[in-house]
């Protein structure tokens, strides 16, 4: 009888021992999930909102003599909204010009020019904004010359494109061309080239959107 007990007591011991050394056959806990606001990318960066700029340039008038031209510089301030991938604004722009022609009896300049546009652009791709633009030109012109009646200034629409890369949340640049048709205050109609570029500060925005789609 005891030797029956003895035995008994030798197999459920070996059979809790080699229990122990079988590998676990319980399925491993599964990996914690990342909250759905972890795994959402950054948003993008916007163009809505005010900003203001500065900007250099070129200017000619078509006019045969004398070939008025020269380099400006001025300032800008504009307001956009997006929607998804369209952006509308408008822009309100000065520049000091040095501008000017010498040719015989007659000598011209155009000291400043002012216009307001209406804009409209595509996010061709992440912070890079194609646009065209169109509105008033208003140029003002200092002519000494023997000839009666001179240009004292010149107004018009203008018509032009440009492209614009966001640097920071805040900051980009931009690059335009334009075109100008203006009518002076003799009667006479001059067309203006003008090509500019420049840097915008926009107010507002977080400095991690920037790489947001990159």
């Amino acid at each position: 009888m005891k030797a029956h007990i003895a035995l008994g007591a030798f197999v459920l011991f070996t059979s809790s021992a080699l229990a122990a050394d079988l590998p676990d056959r319980n399925p491993a806990p599964a990996p914690a999930r990342l909250a759905p606001s972890m795994l959402a990318p950054a948003p993008a960066a916007q163009w809505s909102g005010l900003y203001v700029g500065g900007a250099a340039g070129y200017l000619a008038l078509q006019t045969e003599n004398p070939k008025i031209r020269g380099f400006e510089i001025g300032a800008r301030a504009g307001y956009d909204q997006q929607f998804g991938a369209i952006v509308a604004g408008v822009i309100v722009d000065g520049d000091a010009t040095f501008a000017k022609g010498d040719v015989a009896n007659y000598k011209a300049k155009a000291p400043f020019k002012l216009g307001a546009s209406a804009r409209l652009g595509y996010e061709i791709a992440p912070n890079t904004l194609a646009y065209g633009l169109g509105g008033f030109t208003f140029l003002d012109m200092k002519v000494k010359t023997t000839a009666a009646n001179p240009p004292s200034s010149a107004m018009g629409f203008m018509l032009g494109a440009g492209m614009e890369q966001k640097l920071a949340a805040n900051w980009s640049v931009f690059g335009e061309s334009r075109f100008h048709r203006l009518w002076t205050n003799n009667d006479r109609v001059i067309n203006a080239l003008e090509a500019k570029v420049g840097v915008n500060y926009r107010f507002g925005g977080d400095a991690r959107t920037i790489f947001a789609r990159y």
